[in-house]
C-alpha cells in the first residue's frame, strides 16, 4: 500500500543512528556540514519538507509538499520561505521563495517525477554550489547516507544535530514487492526501510522516514536523491515495521533543472565525468500506462 508521508508540523531534535548491520555510520556531522542543507517553510511553520539545496539561488523538493489547488494550480495564498542552514560558510539563512516549477510530468496519485524547482535570492550572487549527483552508481561511493535535517528554532534559526543512517542493503525484491513503479523505475529510483527515530518531545509519535540521500566518497558529500513516498505490505505506517521509503533519484533531472533556473550548476564532473548538458528536460521516469492503472488500483 503506497501512503504519502508527508508531516506538516515541526520535527524536534533527531540524532544519528547506527548504520546498517549494527555499525555507527563513519560520516560525522562534521562532514555534513560540508554540505548546504534546507528546509521548507510554509506560512512560518516549519514543514517535514527537506530541500536539496542546488545553489545560493535555487533548490529542490518533493511536487508534493506544494500545496495547489484541484486544477493543479498554485495556491497563490501560502507564503514559502527557504531557510538554509549553516553548512559551508557558517551562516544560517532565511529567503522568500520567488518562483516555484512544479514538474509538469509530477503524478499527484503514484508521484511518478515528484520534484519541484524553488527559485529565491535572485538578486544576490551566487556564492555557493552542491553537487547534484548524476548517477546512483553504488561504486562511486564510499559510503551512502540517509539524512533529515531540522530546525530546532524556526524564528531563531537554530537548527538541530541532522539524523542520518548509513545503508548498504540491496532491498530491490521487498521494494519491488510494494511499488510496481519501482519494479519498471529502478534506476530512477532509490529505496531503504531505514527511519528517523520519533521527535524528541513526542515519543509516542510514529518513526519518519529520512528525506534526502547522499553520497560520501573521498571525503566529498554529494545530494543523490529526495524523498518521493512510503509504502507498507498491511496496516498503517505506526503498526507495521515493514515500510519502505522511496526516493527521487536527482541524476537524470539535470536536463530538466537546467532548463528551469537557466544555469548550469555543479554536477560533479571531475568526480563522475558524466556529461549532464544533453540529458532531455522533459525527462520522465519510464513508466508505461498500464504500470500506472496497476499502481493506482
Amino acid at each position: 500500500m503506497m501512503v504519502n508521508c508527508r508531516l506538516v508540523v515541526a520535527v524536534a531534535v533527531l540524532v544519528g543512528i547506527a548504520g546498517v548491520h549494527g555499525l555507527v555510520s563513519r560520516a560525522t556531522s562534521d562532514q555534513l556540514r560540508q554540505l548546504k542543507s534546507g528546509v521548507l517553510v510554509k506560512d512560518g511553520k516549519q514543514t517535514s519538507c527537506n530541500l536539496a539545496v542546488i545553489d545560493s539561488q535555487a533548490a529542490l523538493t518533493s511536487a508534493d509538499c506544494i500545496n495547489v489547488d484541484e486544477s493543479g494550480a498554485l495556491n497563490a495564498t501560502t507564503a514559502y520561505a527557504v531557510y538554509l542552514d549553516d553548512g559551508l560558510d557558517g551562516k544560517p539563512a532565511k529567503y522568500d521563495v520567488e518562483s516555484i516549477d512544479i514538474n509538469p510530468q509530477f503524478n499527484a496519485t503514484n508521484l511518478i517525477n515528484n520534484l519541484a524547482v524553488l527559485q529565491f535570492n535572485s538578486k544576490g550572487p551566487v556564492s555557493f554550489q552542491n553537487v547534484i549527483a548524476p548517477t546512483t552508481d553504488f561504486s562511486n561511493w564510499d559510503e551512502l547516507l540517509y539524512v533529515r535535517y531540522s530546525l530546532k528554532d524556526v524564528e531563531a534559526m537554530e537548527w538541530d544535530a541532522p539524523a542520518y543512517a548509513s545503508d548498504w542493503v540491496n532491498y530491490e525484491y521487498n521494494c519491488q514487492d510494494l511499488s510496481v513503479v519501482y519494479m519498471v523505475a529502478v534506476d530512477d529510483m532509490m529505496c531503504t526501510n531505514k527511519l528517523t527515530p520519533p521527535p524528541a518531545d513526542n515519543l509516542d509519535a510514529c518513526p519518519v522516514p529520512y528525506e534526502l540521500v547522499l553520497g560520501l566518497a573521498s571525503g566529498n558529500i554529494s545530494i543523490i536523491g529526495i524523498y518521493m513516498m512510503s509504502a507498507v505490505k498491511d496496516g498503517d505506517l505506526c503498526e507495521n515495521d515493514a515500510q519502505y521509503s522511496y526516493y527521487t533519484a536527482l541524476g537524470q533531472y539535470c536536463g530538466y533543472i537546467r532548463s528551469v533556473i537557466g544555469r548550469d550548476f555543479d554536477t560533479g564532473y571531475d568526480m563522475f565525468h558524466r556529461n549532464t548538458s544533453i540529458q532531455l528536460a522533459n525527462y520522465s521516469m519510464p513508466v508505461d500506462s498500464f504500470t500506472l492503472d496497476v499502481a493506482n488500483v
